[in-house]
C-alpha cells in the first residue's frame, strides 16, 4: 500500500518534484532479509553460467552476475532491492541518461495482504450455521476489499499491515523537441519473489489447466475464487432468511465451494513462515538488464519528438506498489493518448507472449498497439508471431497504468509446455538456468516493437 502521505501529496501539490527525489542512502535494516542474503550468497556466486549466443552483449550477463552477487536476496522494499536499483543507476549514468528517484511506502508481503482476505473468508464459512447474515458480510467484505485490491482503487485489508520505504529508479532518453508526439515508459523490477508450496511444478501441473485465451473467465483463478464466495453468499442469505439449507448435501457443497479460499490459505501462510527469497535471476533480472541495453540500442537513432523513460521499480512482488505509485503521480503529466506503457519481466524460458494485464477481467491493450505487436514481426525464425496471453493469477508493472487508461502490456517468456513462466519464483531461478538465446531476442523484439509504436505511421493508425 502506498502511503498516505504521498498519495495526497501528488494530487494536490503543483510542485510534484519534491516528491521524485529519493536519499539513496536509506535502506531498509531487514535483519532477516541481511540473513537471507548471506545464505544465497556462496550458491548464487558458485552457479556455473549457462553460455551465451554468439555475439551477445557481455556487458548483459556481467550485470546480471554483479546484482546476484551483491544483492542475491531482493525482497521486497528492502536494502538488497535499492541495491540492485544503485547498480542500474550507475549503468544508467555512465551512458549519459540522468538519473531521478521516487520513494514510497508498501506493505511488502503481497501473499500477507492474499492471506488476510482468505483468512476472512474462511472465518466466514464457519460462522455458516451461528450467524449466517454474519457470514455473509464477511463474505461480500472480502469480494469488495479484492476487487478494489486488484483494480488499486482501494487498500481495505492491506492496510493493516505495516509499511516500509521503497523506491522507483527513472532513467530518461529526453525527447529534443518541445512537444513529445510519443512517448514510450519501459519497466522492469529490481525485487525477487518469495518461494513456497505453491510454486512447485508438481503442485502447478496438477491445479492449473491451460484454457485457451477465448475461456478467459476460467483461467482467472482469482476470479473464480470470488465466484465461490459469492454463492457462499447465497448459501448464507438463504439460511439467514429462514429456509433450513443444513442438510448435509446442502453442508458438503457450501463446504466444498469454501476450499477455494482454505487451500490458498494454507499455501500463502507457508510461504509466509518459509519466507525464502529465490535469486530471480529471469524474474527479473533479465527484464532489469534488458532496460540497459535498450536504452543504447534505442538512442541511436531517436527520433526528435519521442521520449523515452526506463524505470526500475521497487515492490513488484508486493503488488505492484512502485508502478502503483508512478502511476499515480505521473498521471495527469503522462498523455494517455501518447503515451505507451512496456513492462519487460522475466524474458528467458519460453515463447515470448504479450501479458492482457487485468486480474478479474481482461484490459485488452488497443487496436494499434496489437498491431505494431505484429508488424515488429517474429522473435525468431522457429517461433510464431507474439499471441496475447492472459495471465491465470497476478499481474505485472503494467496493470496499474492499465487500470488508469493508458495503452500498456507485459512482453514475457511462457513455456509452452505448462503455459506459465519457467522456473516460476522457485529456487531454480538462478543464473545456471538463464536462457540467453531468448533474452537477446526478447530485447531485439522489444526494439523492433518500439520503432513499430514510434513511427509515424503507427501514430496515425492510432489517430
Amino acid at each position: 500500500m502506498i502511503s498516505r502521505d504521498l498519495s495526497l501529496s501528488c494530487k494536490k501539490r503543483a510542485d510534484w518534484t519534491r516528491y521524485w527525489y529519493f536519499n539513496c542512502t536509506v535502506a531498509d535494516e531487514d535483519s532477516t532479509c541481511q540473513q537471507t542474503q548471506l545464505n544465497n550468497r556462496d550458491s548464487n556466486m558458485a552457479a556455473t553460467v549457462s553460455p551465451a549466443p554468439s555475439g551477445f552483449q557481455p556487458a548483459i550477463r556481467e550485470l546480471v552476475e554483479k546484482i546476484l552477487a551483491l544483492a542475491p536476496a531482493r525482497k521486497s522494499a528492502s536494502a538488497g532491492e535499492l541495491r540492485a536499483q544503485q547498480i542500474l543507476a550507475d549503468e544508467f549514468r555512465n551512458r549519459g541518461l540522468p538519473v531521478e528517484w521516487q520513494s514510497f511506502r508498501c506493505a511488502n508481503n503481497l501473499y500477507a495482504v492474499l492471506a488476510l482476505h482468505f483468512a476472512l473468508a474462511v472465518l466466514g464459512s464457519a460462522l455458516y450455521l451461528v450467524a449466517p447474515w454474519m457470514a455473509a458480510g464477511m463474505h461480500a467484505f472480502t469480494i469488495v476489499s479484492f476487487v478494489l485490491e486488484s483494480h488499486y482503487w482501494g487498500f481495505w485489508l492491506r492496510g493493516l499491515l505495516p509499511t516500509h520505504p521503497s523506491q522507483n529508479l527513472i532513467a530518461r532518453l529526453p525527447a529534443a523537441a518541445e512537444r513529445v508526439r510519443k512517448r514510450v515508459v519501459f519497466i522492469s523490477h529490481a525485487d525477487a519473489a518469495p518461494t513456497g508450496w505453491m510454486f512447485a511444478p508438481i503442485f502447478l501441473h496438477t491445479l492449473y489447466i491451460a484454457w485457451p485465451n477465448w475461456l478467459w473467465p476460467l483461467r482467472k483463478q482469482m476470479l473464480l475464487s470470488m465466484l465461490s464466495l459469492a454463492t457462499l453468499i447465497a448459501f448464507d442469505i438463504v439460511l439467514a432468511t429462514g429456509t433450513q439449507l443444513t442438510a448435509w448435501p446442502y453442508l458438503a457443497v457450501y463446504y466444498v465451494l469454501t476450499l477455494a479460499s482454505a487451500v490458498p490459505l494454507v499455501l500463502l501462510i507457508q510461504i509466509i513462515v518459509h519466507n525464502r527469497i529465490v535469486p530471480g535471476a529471469s524474474d527479473n533480472l533479465s527484464g532489469f538488464a534488458a532496460l540497459v541495453q535498450l536504452s543504447e540500442q534505442l538512442a541511436v537513432d531517436q527520433p526528435e519528438d519521442v521520449e523515452y523513460v526506463f524505470v526500475v521499480t521497487g515492490a513488484e512482488e508486493a503488488g505492484r506498489c512502485g508502478a502503483y505509485a508512478l502511476s499515480r503521480l505521473m498521471s495527469e503529466m503522462w498523455d494517455r493518448e501518447n503515451t505507451t506503457i512496456l513492462a519487460i519481466d522475466t524474458i528467458s524460458h519460453g515463447d515470448l507472449r504479450a501479458v492482457v494485464e487485468g486480474e478479474l477481467i481482461p484490459i485488452l491493450p488497443s487496436r494499434q498497439f496489437q498491431s505494431a505487436l505484429q508488424a515488429a514481426g517474429w522473435v525468431s525464425p522457429e517461433d510464431k508471431a507474439i499471441r496475447l496471453y492472459h495471465t491465470p493469477n497476478g499481474a505485472t508493472d503494467a496493470a496499474p497504468f492499465a487500470v488508469l487508461g493508458y495503452d500498456s502490456i507485459a512482453l514475457v517468456r511462457i513455456d509452452p509446455a505448462s503455459d506459465l513462466p519457467h522456473p516460476y519464483h522457485t529456487p531454480d531461478d538462478n543464473l545456471a538456468n538463464l536462457r540467453w538465446d531468448d533474452i537477446l531476442g526478447s530485447i531485439d523484439y522489444a526494439e523492433r516493437l518500439t520503432r513499430e509504436l514510434v513511427t509515424e505511421r503507427s501514430y496515425m493508425i492510432a489517430k
